[in-house]
């Protein structure tokens, strides 16, 4: 996915490959060119050239997209670059993200592997988020994990894993409430209360307690 100038042509097809109930459209304006417009005022967002999305909706003609996030992430802390990232649901059931080397990931929705919660897990073994900046400084718990499915709709994990991440932040670094005693510390973040332990080595194990566990959660 490479952004691009955007000029309107009488060559462009203009084929909206969005549901009515998506935020914004996605219109294919040539066979690898497509932007992202407001769905009211039609205003352009973002022209970009994608081979990978180009071929995966040849591969997949009467595919429309049903939800659609369209994520710029930027520096938090000087720890992590500025990033694009488009993010599908589709008419059939599929969730796929694009990049910004144009590669296209299926997201599968975690399901677990530890009923006992002993396990832990890293964005990027069970998302396929880049191990980098904050994501890796991130060890979840199989109820943690869970509790980012539900809260992203399985879609926009990134996004909420850095809203729990400026959550810790904000509370460890705030002198009335200091992070003392023995971990798990307890955090009242914006979602929900969850747990962080503090590793010596700089990582941070998530978790919640029991009772917060999503329904249909291991």
């Amino acid at each position: 996915m490479k952004e691009i100038k955007y000029k309107p042509s009488i060559k462009d097809s203009n084929a909206v490959l969005t549901k009515p109930s998506c935020p914004c459209l996605l219109v294919r304006i040539r066979p690898f060119r497509f932007i992202l417009r407001e769905q009211v005022s039609t205003a352009l967002i973002y022209a970009f050239s994608s081979k990978a999305l180009g071929d995966y909706f040849d591969l997949n003609p009467n595919v429309k997209a049903v939800d659609l996030q369209f994520i710029q992430l930027h520096a938090s802390e000087g720890v992590i670059s500025s990033k694009k990232e488009l993010r599908l649901m589709l008419s059939h059931q599929e969730k796929i993200i694009l990049n910004e080397r144009d590669e296209i990931f299926i997201l599968q929705r975690f399901k677990g592997t530890s009923g006992n919660n002993e396990a832990t897990y890293t964005p990027e073994c069970i998302w396929g988020l880049p191990n980098e900046g904050f994501l890796g400084l991130i060890l979840m718990s199989n109820r943690f994990a869970h509790i980012i499915e539900h809260y992203s709709r399985g879609l926009n994990q990134k996004q909420t894993l850095l809203r729990f991440w400026l959550d810790y932040r904000a509370a460890s670094l705030n002198p009335r409430k200091k992070l003392d005693g023995k971990p798990p510390h307890l955090i009242c973040g914006e979602f929900t209360t969850f747990l962080v332990t503090p590793l010596d080595d700089g990582k941070i194990i998530f978790d919640v307690p029991p009772e917060k566990q999503p329904p249909n959660s291991i």
